[in-house]
């Protein structure tokens, strides 16, 4: 027997599959989907600027187009693997927005100006 929870799971995110069922883009549905991708959006870029990561933004929308595109490819040829692989790919991207930030700090630090009586 088929689970219809299960079933659910693998047809994706509503807020995703609707915008394709929605044409019309004036369509009250519409702003309310716009509006939770946007906040979600917002949420993320939150999160790695508290994590002090580089480029808060750009982390923010790879992290986010990642995410969407792997719920679309669930729908497509199923989830098997799909997370374990989804995780390792937003670490890796993390992990080099860490770098990156740390290397950004190092060439932000002030060196003091000598003054006139210390450079004669």
């Amino acid at each position: 027997m088929i689970n219809p929870r299960q079933d659910e799971a693998e047809r994706s995110c509503a807020l995703a599959n609707a915008p394709v069922e929605l044409p019309d883009m004036d369509h009250p549905a519409r702003r309310v989907i716009r509006e939770h991708k946007i906040a979600s959006r917002e949420r993320l870029i939150g999160l790695c600027r508290e994590a002090r990561l580089a480029d808060p933004e750009r982390l923010a929308d790879e992290i986010f187009l990642i995410y969407e595109g792997a719920r679309v490819t669930a729908q497509s040829v199923g989830s098997e693997g799909l997370s374990a692989r989804l995780a390792e790919m937003i670490e890796a991207l993390v992990a080099d927005h860490a770098r990156r930030g740390k290397q950004g700090a190092l060439h932000r630090v002030r060196v003091p100006r000598q003054t006139s009586r210390e450079r004669a």
